[in-house]
């Protein structure tokens, strides 16, 4: 949870919204690493209602997201969310994972995903999710997106067997 604090550059307000109140003390733990940001406390909500967690209309500069949208309920929702929240020609930065090119793999991975074991073994994950046209279809101003292969780790077993169905990702920055 918010490890990307490390990448911000510049003095920041920052503030969090967290489905999961179990993270809320590793959340404590990071944010004490990043004096110069001003990370507000975590707001337990979710992606699909930000306004429950109280995220005002035009309200955000920015919206950050690694690894989130393969675990929301309703992707679709979620980024109507996002659009909601940002001010005009506000900025949304995203990383995920996504469904593979190739149809073996794709294949697994939706078999995976849709039997309910990567999910329940990934605390909601999907494997199975075209994140990169969703984004695109979204209807931002501007989509600037690459897809890239995650590194592979030789020293980690257990990465060796999670990472053929997580190797493809997609970075991006969508543009209100």
């Amino acid at each position: 949870l918010c490890t990307c604090f490390r990448f911000y550059n510049k003095e920041a307000e920052v503030q969090t919204v967290e489905p999961n109140h179990h993270f809320e003390a590793r959340f404590n733990e990071n944010r004490a690493k990043f004096p110069q940001l001003d990370v507000k406390d975590v707001k337990i909500g979710f992606g699909e209602d930000l306004a429950s967690a109280g995220v005002e209309d035009a309200s955000c500069d920015a919206v950050v997201m690694t690894l989130v949208l393969c675990s929301v309920m309703d992707q679709v929702k979620c980024l109507k969310e996002i659009k909601r929240v940002l001010k005009p020609g506000g900025k949304f930065f995203y990383m995920e994972h996504i469904i593979d090119d190739d149809a073996s793999l794709s294949m697994l991975q939706k078999l995976l995903t849709q039997c309910g074991f990567w999910p329940f073994a990934f605390d909601g994950c999907c494997v199975d999710r075209a994140t990169d046209r969703t984004v695109e279809a979204a209807g931002f101003g501007e989509v600037d997106q690459k897809k890239y292969d995650l590194p592979a780790k030789p020293d980690d077993p257990m990465y060796r067997v999670i990472r053929p169905f997580i190797k493809s990702h997609v970075m991006g920055v969508a543009t209100k």
